[in-house]
């Protein structure tokens, strides 16, 4: 009897973590995305969920700029449409300019934090510099960023893909000196995202596994209920 309810609650939490996830999106919606496009600038990709805990599904896309000369653009950016019962209407705008613009890799929806609702996580290149990757969140009146010590700015990951998890934000960083990638791990603290493992020896190898196990866990979740 134990045993069956441990696994009916352990199926409740792994539904309640779907759930989280973001709905399709339709033609219809790419439609209305249009609508609040930038003057010159053109949609990348498009995400819909609940951001807000309202239990009401924002539209959530981001654009880029023209490009200004091959595989350099303007800029990028990521706006938020909120129903009020009648038609969209923009709750929020982000936007970033740089010289060295190349791409947005991605944009996604996930709980990063542990609190049951999800962050709006996106990952762009700079041209030969970094890999910025920004986690905004709703503060409870507006969208605000979060990042690594409680700083206002993103994550860099120079080399490679993040990896993201709840609770972790896993970046790659280079040595000028070896020539060699090293990771860096954050993790939230309840409040922020602090330094947890950098380079290897315990610490980062205590870390590295409770990532993987986290990461095979959400796997396991989507062969389950994908």
């Amino acid at each position: 009897m134990i045993l069956k309810n441990r696994f009916f609650i352990s199926c409740l939490l792994l539904l309640g973590f779907c759930l989280l996830a973001s709905a399709e999106v339709s033609e219809e919606d790419a439609t209305v995305v249009e609508q609040f496009v930038p003057e010159s600038c053109k949609v990348d990709k498009i995400e819909k969920a609940d951001l807000d805990g309202d239990s009401k599904s924002e539209l959530a896309f981001t654009y880029i700029g023209e490009e200004k000369i091959i595989g350099i653009i303007e800029k990028i950016g990521l706006i938020i449409l909120k129903w009020n019962g009648v038609k969209y209407m923009k709750q929020w705008e982000w936007e970033y300019e740089s010289d060295i613009l190349s791409e947005i890799k991605w944009l996604k929806v996930q709980d990063v934090t542990n609190d049951g609702k999800p962050e709006i996580l996106l990952f762009w290149h700079e041209y030969a510099i970094h890999w910025p990757l920004a986690v905004f969140t709703w503060g409870g009146k507006t969208y605000k960023l979060l990042g690594a010590n409680g700083a206002e700015e993103g994550f860099y990951s120079e080399v490679d893909m993040p990896d993201v998890a709840p609770g972790i934000v896993h970046v790659y960083r280079c040595s000028p000196l070896r020539g060699l990638t090293y990771p860096k791990t954050y993790k939230w603290d309840g409040s922020k995202f602090v330094l947890y493992g950098i380079r290897n020896g315990r610490t980062f190898v205590s870390m590295r596994a409770e990532f993987l196990k986290k990461t095979m866990q959400m796997k396991s979740l989507i062969g389950i209920f994908g």
